[in-house]
């Protein structure tokens, strides 16, 4: 767009017409010149006073110092639970889909609990869990099962989300009577997958590698053109975690932290290439692995096999004190090394089991991340390396992303501090190997603000406003949640999400029905964002994901619900690719505005612009049902949007197929407009266009 100007020239006041940029443009490309030019209109110097423009100039976006990653850019993650997203119930469903739960491969489930027992094991032990390996299936037909494929294709995501795929407390203090697999977020080891998630594992676990399953996994998102998010949650580990390490050499301890953060000089070639520490390593050891093999030995002379690795692995992190008072009966971290751990003053590293932080959650035990100058700085520091090496490891496998539990904790220190060295460090040894910098995406409610000057992607607070639950919701108020995803200023963007794993599904208790959800989910496609889907989201699964107990997602064996999959995974796979497409440019860029009505309406109103004048309307109809909205175009908004206070213009949608405002002064616009979409109708791009009175 352009803006109409009044020049005075020799006593002649000059009007240039307005034209259109982008047909200019495209004219140009094509060696052409501009139809809708024309020659300059004179007008004659007794006229009236030249009209001056009162909009503002276009200006662009000021840029921060710290911005995301470029590969957010079109980002679309599919968050999704591997042992629930293909698990079966073979009295469930079709004759077909019976048959195909009934063979499937998958793990025999025992109840742990010591603590607890639980009335419905029987309805629970009889669903079959999923694995990666159903996300490596060829089909496309969400009756059959989640795979890649379906998401890539059917979906139109470019990210999966995988929640916790590693061992967890399954056993200790589980937060439901009925929690028979454990929270995925109680992690126990953080360097090996699940061994139930692998077939491999389930068919022969005497010669079980549950991490042979990534490759695989790996290669084929590669070849679908989707990331790999794993999910960590490094505020804690879960009770009983197990000790691994890679096998490289634990970090200097003597280390002052601006050594630390040299990367260069403090620079470990074994890093590169990561390899876990196995019974092969303590076969075949390198001189400092033999040596505390040796020491373990005579520390522990009976110690069982099992514990031999996990063992080593630790008492090369141990000072000549710890090692001193290592206890050979034990065999899990928080007895072994408690100093990982926050005590019961959170504010110092716990000194043993019984000295142990209360928080809001009994499966876990709290980690100690308080770095402030004193005695217990050294054990943050030392926690901080080993959880690099985790981001580390996953990282090198070829993991492209990692969504942060609970990011930061002021109660055991865990501060944006933490990450910022965490992921600069992570990043430094992708770049040497050669990957792009890996995406992460924090869940934060401490502080957002400082968060958003590490991380690239954030969920705090979108979903919660977004869905309005238990509150009358209008256009006006879902603008006030649109208009809180820029509070940031680019330094991270938003997810901007319904639903996830800890939340009900969206239609429960919001009001809103499959349509009306989804459209209010593409209402956040207008911001500058990394929208998601929870698996079953998008064929309108109605039951909430159960993740700490055998489930599944009972909408895929329902034929009533599935007989329409297509079509409903398709209205939001088009609004994903219109949106991911050089025509949804100017949706995914930064510049925005929300523009409330002055009287309730179901419309939302939303400008956005490019910082060189050109720029769209966005209006969504959040009911289908027949809304109007008065408007008025605040004057910086106008200027953004390449206006002219002197000129004249109409709204047409940009196919052109509609016009909804005629044509009049763009003043007008600054003052009010009416707006009205009938029912049936959900959302109209539309732009000014020059006309004449």
């Amino acid at each position: 767009m352009t803006r109409t100007t009044r020049v005075a020239r020799s006593g002649t006041a000059v009007r240039l017409r307005p034209i259109v940029l982008v047909a200019c443009a495209l004219a140009s490309l094509l060696g052409a010149g501009c139809a809708d030019e024309a020659p300059l209109e004179a007008v004659p110097s007794d006229s009236p006073a030249v009209c001056r423009n009162s909009f503002p100039a276009p200006t662009p976006p000021v840029e921060p110092a710290h911005t995301p990653t470029a590969a957010t850019d079109g980002l679309l993650l599919y968050e999704l639970q591997l042992r629930s997203a293909n698990a079966c119930d073979p009295l469930l469903g079709t004759p077909e889909q019976r048959q195909a739960c009934a063979a499937k491969p998958a793990p025999e489930v025992r109840y742990l609990a010591t603590d607890s027992s639980c009335g419905e094991l029987a309805d629970l032990e009889r669903i079959r869990l999923g694995t990666i390996d159903d996300l490596l299936e060829p089909t496309a037909d969400p009756t059959r099962g989640i795979t890649l494929r379906y998401i890539a294709e059917e979906v139109g995501a470019n990210a999966v989300w995988l929640m916790p795929p590693f061992p967890d407390n399954n056993t200790e203090q589980l937060p439901n009577a009925c929690d028979n697999l454990g929270s995925p977020y109680a992690v126990t080891d953080y360097f090996h997958l699940e061994p139930g998630l692998s077939r491999g594992c389930i068919s022969d676990p005497a010669e079980c590698d549950p991490n042979a399953i990534v490759q695989p996994l790996v290669a084929q998102a590669g070849s679908r053109n989707l990331r790999l998010f794993l999910d960590v949650a490094f505020n804690h580990f879960g009770r009983n975690y197990r000790f691994h390490d890679l096998d490289a050499a634990p970090p200097d301890p003597g280390l002052t932290e601006e050594q630390r953060w040299d990367f260069d000089a403090t620079f470990d070639t074994a890093l590169l290439a990561p390899n876990l520490l196995t019974d092969g390593s303590l076969s075949a050891p390198s001189e400092e692995v033999a040596q505390a093999v040796a020491e373990v030995a005579l520390r522990c002379p009976d110690l069982p096999q099992g514990q031999r690795l996990s063992a080593v692995a630790l008492w090369r992190w141990l000072t000549a004190d710890e090692r001193a008072a290592y206890d050979c009966g034990a065999n899990t971290l928080e007895r072994l090394a408690p100093f990982f751990y926050a005590g019961a003053d959170p504010a110092r590293p716990s000194t043993g089991p019984a000295d142990s932080f209360s928080g809001p959650w009994r499966d876990v035990r709290f980690l100690f991340h308080h770095s402030a100058p004193g005695p217990a700085r050294a054990a943050s520091l030392r926690l901080r390396e080993y959880l690099f090496r985790i981001l580390n490891f996953w990282t090198a496998q070829g993991i492209s992303g990692f969504r942060l539990d609970h990011a930061t904790d002021a109660a055991n220190g865990f501060s944006p501090e933490v990450w910022r060295y965490l992921i600069a460090k992570t990043r430094f040894y992708a770049e040497r190997r050669g990957q792009q910098p890996p995406i992460f995406l924090a869940e934060e409610f401490s502080d957002p603000q400082g968060m958003a000057s590490v991380a690239d992607l954030l969920t705090e607070g979108y979903l919660f406003d977004a869905t309005a639950r238990g509150r009358s919701s209008d256009g006006n108020s879902m603008a006030a949640t649109l208009a809180k995803t820029a509070r940031f200023g680019g330094q991270a963007r938003v997810l901007t999400h319904l639903e996830n794993h800890d939340e009900l599904r969206l239609t429960d208790g919001t009001g809103l029905d499959f349509e009306t959800g989804r459209i209010r989910w593409a209402a956040g496609l207008a911001t500058w964002s990394a929208p998601m889907l929870l698996t079953g989201q998008e064929w309108g699964e109605s039951e909430r994901l159960q993740f700490r107990r055998s489930s599944l997602l009972p909408g895929r064996f329902d034929a009533a619900v599935m007989a329409g999959w297509r079509t409903r995974v398709a209205s939001y796979r088009d609004y994903i690719a219109h949106w991911r497409s050089p025509a949804g440019l100017l949706l995914r860029s930064r510049p925005m505005r929300t523009i409330t009505s002055a009287t309730p309406t179901q419309l939302l109103l939303v400008a956005k612009w490019d910082g060189a004048g050109e720029g769209l309307l966005l209006l969504h109809n959040l009911q289908r049902q027949t809304a109007s909205g008065q408007f008025a175009l605040p004057p910086d908004v106008a200027g953004q949007l390449g206006l002219d206070s002197c000129a004249r213009y109409r709204l047409v949608t940009l196919a052109r197929d509609r016009e909804l405002l005629s044509c009049r002064p763009a003043s007008d616009f600054a003052r009010a407009f009416t707006l009205l979409m009938p029912a049936g109708e959900e959302r109209w791009l539309a732009r000014f266009e020059p006309c004449d009175p």
